[in-house]
């Protein structure tokens, strides 16, 4: 008997006993499920585009106002907020739909919202499992005159 057909049950007996094992890792977890539960907004904050050193502190300046979103393990999520004379100091419930787009990146939808028209491009990042933060280009009326101007909103969240 030659070495070389040790050598090939060898290999034959490598091949199969890989076939045969769990490659299979566990299912990857939805992207979407690490954002499921109730979150707070405990910073909401536009910043100008054209001007950096100018930005809007939302939660501060606005007096009560506040910023809930529950979402869902699909995506689908309701907003509340409060933004004081622009809500009529009500508190508003928005429903809409986070889609995840990459490793950092989603899209917000909102349905029927008059803050946010059109979808939000976001990027986030998840600072613990706890607290979450995502910045988009909206827009913002600096200035109060009735035209809204480019801004970055960045927003900070923390699971409740």
């Amino acid at each position: 008997m030659s070495w070389h057909r040790p050598l090939r049950w060898a290999v034959v007996f490598a091949v199969g006993v890989s076939a045969c094992s769990d490659d299979a890792a566990a299912p990857e977890e939805d992207p979407l499920a690490r954002f499921a539960g109730s979150w707070n907004a405990s910073s909401f904050v536009y910043t100008s585009v054209a001007d950096p050193n100018l930005s809007i502190p939302v939660l501060l300046v606005v007096p009560n106002s506040s910023v809930a979103v529950v979402v869902a393990a699909d995506g689908q999520f309701v907003a509340s907020l409060n933004l004081g004379p622009q809500t009529a100091g009500e508190t508003v419930d928005i429903p809409g739909t986070i889609e995840h787009e990459g490793d950092d990146r989603i899209t917000v939808t909102f349905a029927e919202n008059p803050f946010f028209s059109q979808p939000l491009d976001v990027t986030y990042a998840f600072e613990t499992e706890n607290t979450l933060s995502w910045q988009a280009l909206a827009s913002f009326d600096f200035n109060q005159d009735g035209t809204p101007t480019p801004a970055i909103l960045t927003v900070v969240f923390s699971r409740i």
